[in-house]
């Protein structure tokens, strides 16, 4: 990990874990939208179609 890396202790590391896992159940519990194995994300498609341009 890149803040063991940096220096911090592993369980500070943890707890970044965590609260990014935790941001990111939070955002999809809000959305109400149900889950979708073949969703893409739109910038993640388009930053990939330049690429291959």
């Amino acid at each position: 990990m890149r803040a063991l890396a940096k220096g911090k202790s592993k369980k500070m590391a943890l707890i970044a874990v965590s609260d990014k896992w935790l941001k990111q159940e939070f955002v999809i519990a809000r959305s109400g939208l149900p889950f979708d194995e073949n969703y893409v994300w739109k910038l993640k498609k388009l930053v990939f179609n330049s690429v291959l341009c």
